[in-house]
């Protein structure tokens, strides 16, 4: 007896029914019988192509076919009926991609269905999710949600009737993964029906249920790197999809969350992290070239602006007003430099609009609010943007750096000079004092200054 021989993009005839694969190179009676394709023909690719836009029509069919139910049909029975009807539904889905594979011996098809089988699992968690919800919160108010999505159940019985049914979607779940990424299933199942299960908890504050989106993307990314630490060989599109299967569940809180309840400042910035989060995640397994790479590039440094933007009633609340520009701009600068060893198209540029935008934020804040306290600040942020310069051997970002301390320094001493009062004994003896040290300072390291100063100005590319 010979064992099955599965891969890590499908499985054979032997994963799912435990028949006895055929010795290596000779058919089985099921492949025998079928007449030879011939792939040399030229009707060949056609077919292929044929049969490939069957499958994508079939699965925006089925994908049609839940939303369609979820939004009509409402007079036909009860809610708890109707869910029973999507959970069959479910296991309609499974049931055919078992067969496909059993009977007809065609994975890609049933690849497609137990596909659907995990986007069809998280519809039934969050139909159950607001079963457990109008349970708990006793009499809902119809008129605060649309009608179709509106669920309720009132009885004990059939609240505890539709949680027992819907245990049949834990074997689904795993059954799915162990044919879209079998080498990771139990782990990324195991997560997939934990997140899943955060839908069922009854609160609807937007903070909170943010912090479980983001407890879920934290995870997911988690696993991911795990994964491919373990099996570096590049994603599948099967893999892939399982893979982003694991970020449903939150964007499915976050949906909820934005479109039927009102989410605070807090809440945005979280989401727009949690967004930014998944797309460098993406970027990073899913390497994409030529136009596709340069626009995910483009989404993630639009993302690092859009975080501090949000983040702004926060930074009003928490923050000086000569403080705010220059600490969000910051932390998109942060953002920025963070992202730049990741591209591949834009991290040269990512640096320089990182340097930029810090650098003219503090200029503006300093031209808005002229002051030791704004001059202070450019200064810092060009010895920042200097130092960046010269660990990333960036010519720009060190000579422009060392510019805008140079401004602050010289506006600096333009504020002080007018805030103090020169005919006060005790700032003439501050002036000579800083005067005396400043010499002293140049005489015993001079020669050492210079050398620094000719090696930033000397970092290349």
């Amino acid at each position: 007896m010979t064992s099955a021989v599965t891969t890590n993009t499908g499985f054979s005839t032997d994963a799912v029914s435990g028949r006895n694969k055929p010795p290596r190179g000779k058919p089985s009676a099921a492949r025998a019988a079928r007449p030879e394709t011939g792939l040399s023909s030229p009707d060949a690719g056609m077919r292929s192509r044929a049969a490939r836009l069957l499958r994508i029509f079939g699965a925006f069919a089925f994908a049609a076919s839940m939303s369609v139910f979820l939004m009509q049909g409402w007079e036909s029975g009860e809610d708890i009926n109707r869910y029973f009807i999507m959970l069959g539904q479910t296991m309609l889905l499974a049931a055919g991609g078992l067969g496909l594979s059993y009977l007809l011996d065609e994975n890609k098809g049933a690849r497609v269905f137990l596909g659907l089988c995990l986007l069809s699992v998280a519809t039934n968690f969050t139909t159950l999710g607001a079963f457990t919800f109008s349970y708990f919160q006793g009499s809902v108010d119809p008129s605060q949600y649309p009608g179709f999505l509106l669920w309720s159940l009132s009885d004990t019985a059939a609240m505890l009737s539709s949680t027992a049914a819907g245990l049949v979607l834990i074997p689904i779940t795993f059954f799915s993964f162990m044919v879209l990424a079998r080498r990771h299933a139990v782990p990324a199942s195991a997560l997939f029906l934990l997140a899943n299960g955060l839908l069922l908890i009854p609160v609807r504050e937007p903070l909170v249920i943010t912090l479980f989106a983001a407890a879920i993307v934290t995870a997911a990314i988690q696993l991911i790197k795990t994964c491919r630490r373990k099996n570096p060989t590049p994603l599948t599109l099967e893999t892939g999809f399982a893979f982003a299967c694991l970020f449903l569940p939150a964007g499915i809180l976050i949906g909820r969350c934005w479109w039927l309840y009102q989410p605070d400042a807090l809440s945005e910035t979280l989401l727009a992290v949690l967004i930014f989060a998944m797309l460098r995640t993406a970027y990073a397994q899913v390497r994409l070239d030529g136009l596709a790479g340069k626009t995910f590039e483009i989404a993630l440094i639009a993302m690092a602006f859009v975080i501090p933007i949000l983040a702004l009633p926060i930074a009003d609340r928490l923050l000086a007003d000569i403080l705010i520009l220059p600490v969000l701009s910051l932390i998109a600068s942060a953002l920025l430099i963070e992202l730049s060893d990741r591209l591949d198209h834009f991290k040269q540029l990512g640096r320089k609009i990182a340097a930029t935008s810090l650098q003219l934020a503090v200029v503006l804040n300093m031209l808005a609010s002229a002051g030791m306290l704004s001059s202070s600040i450019v200064f810092a942020a060009g010895i920042l943007v200097t130092c960046a310069g010269k660990c990333f051997a960036d010519r720009y970002c060190t000579i422009s750096g060392l510019v805008i301390a140079l401004l602050g320094l010289v506006c600096f001493v333009i504020a002080l000079s007018v805030s103090i009062d020169l005919f006060n004994w005790l700032s003439l003896a501050v002036c000579g004092a800083v005067a005396i040290i400043t010499g002293s300072i140049l005489e015993r390291h001079g020669i050492a200054i210079n050398a620094v100063v000719n090696r930033l100005l000397k970092a290349d590319h």
